[in-house]
């Protein structure tokens, strides 16, 4: 990395069912099953911030909120948006990977 370059963070989890299953993950004493199969259904998901490499450290230049609280109400399509009525930064898409 260079000062002054841009970076993409993209942390994410993704529910491959052929992968699940491939890796035994529904049997392993270190998943717990009742959490997994809540979300297994979803696909996955990932939050992106976009931040700028600078002489200091990095500058992040992502304005939309990232919090697990904040997330569930938009996908739930509350107004979190301020002076944004109806309107959110955050597309949720929930469907399969398969």
């Amino acid at each position: 990395m260079t000062i002054f370059q841009n970076q993409t963070i993209e942390p994410g989890i993704y529910f491959h069912p052929a992968q699940l299953k491939s890796y035994n993950v529904h049997i392993s004493p270190y998943i717990n099953t009742a959490v997994l199969a809540r979300y297994e259904g979803m696909g996955g998901v990932r939050i992106e911030d976009d931040v700028l490499i600078t002489e200091t450290g990095c500058e992040n230049l992502t304005k939309v909120q990232s919090g697990v609280e904040w997330v569930e109400k938009v996908c739930a399509g509350e107004d979190l948006v301020q002076g944004m009525p109806g309107q959110a930064l955050l597309v949720c898409i929930v469907s399969p990977l398969y």
